[in-house]
């Protein structure tokens, strides 16, 4: 896994399966994302799954100020399909569509395809850090090769 320098810190992707921080052992490090920070990539068709679906509301990292939310869909942004995923955003989504939405909040961003996600870590993903962390155009080739594999 290829990691970015930025400081004396190293950024890198840390793959978290959502159904594991259930796990009482695992308590310290949720407590960590929730209140430290992370982004949390939502997929409109993975969440669909009710184990999933339940690990994600119980993790309560949607409705964290400090979590970078962004909204992955599979099947682009095609206007009948938006429909149809209207009607389920409460459910599936929980505080998403309302900070999005109704909050109008910078840290919450839908992504329909692999272009908008390529834009979102490098035009977003480096607001988030401190000014002295942030990482160069050309450090973030490392996530983006990460990315596009």
């Amino acid at each position: 896994m290829q990691q970015i320098p930025a400081g004396d810190k190293h950024l890198y992707p840390k793959l978290i399966d959502v159904r594991t921080l259930g796990d009482p052992a695992k308590r310290k490090e949720l407590n960590k994302l929730r209140y430290e920070g992370c982004v949390v990539v939502v997929d409109l068709l993975s969440i669909c799954h009710p184990r999933l679906h339940e690990a994600y509301l119980r993790s309560m990292l949607c409705v964290q100020a400090n979590v970078m939310l962004v909204q992955v869909s599979s099947f682009g942004s095609i206007p009948a399909l938006a429909e149809v995923t209207l009607t389920f955003r409460k459910r599936l989504d929980l505080e998403f569509w309302d900070r999005y939405n109704l909050d109008k909040d910078r840290n919450c961003y839908p992504v329909r395809d692999t272009t908008e996600l390529e834009r979102f870590i490098i035009n977003e993903m480096p607001k988030s850090l401190p000014l002295e962390r942030r990482i160069t155009r050309e450090q973030d080739q490392g996530i983006l090769g990460y990315v596009r594999r």
